[in-house]
Order: structure tokens, then sequence, then C-alpha cells
């Protein structure tokens, strides 16, 4: 995540945590790259309650380096 992201969209460590804290597991499919910069995947999650969503979501992602870190990220 780039730290923008960090601080805007997962709003600091804290919250990230606690966000993922609330899952039991997540797991990705239909993952499609879009070159140069996009990433679409379906996102399955099941809380600890035993709940199940999913969410089909876009990733921005920006190249840092080697690597890529996540920017934007949309669900829809």
């Amino acid at each position: 995540m780039t730290a923008a992201y960090q601080t805007n969209v997962a709003r600091g460590f804290g919250n990230y945590q606690s966000f993922w804290n609330s899952y039991q597991q997540v797991t990705l499919s239909d993952v499609v790259a879009t070159p140069p910069s996009t990433v679409v995947a379906t996102i399955h999650y099941v809380s600890k309650d035993g709940t199940h969503t999913d969410e089909r979501t876009t990733f921005g992602l920006v190249k840092d380096g080697t690597s890529w870190k996540i920017d934007t990220s949309h669900v829809g």
C-alpha cells in the first residue's frame, strides 16, 4: 500500500488490523490484470460470526522500485 492509501483508506495500522481481525477467512478469485496498473478481483470474506460477503474490487497500482503497491480501490 502507498503511504496515501495507508493514511486515507486504511486509516492507519490500528484500523487496518481491526478490520482484518474481524474475519476468519479471506480468499480471492476471478483475478484479472489490465496493464499497466489495474487489477480486478472478487474478494470472498468470511467473518468470525460466519457471515459470507463477496465484493468485486478494482485496485489501482503504482510501481515503487521493483514492487507494486495498492494506491486506490473501488468496490463495485
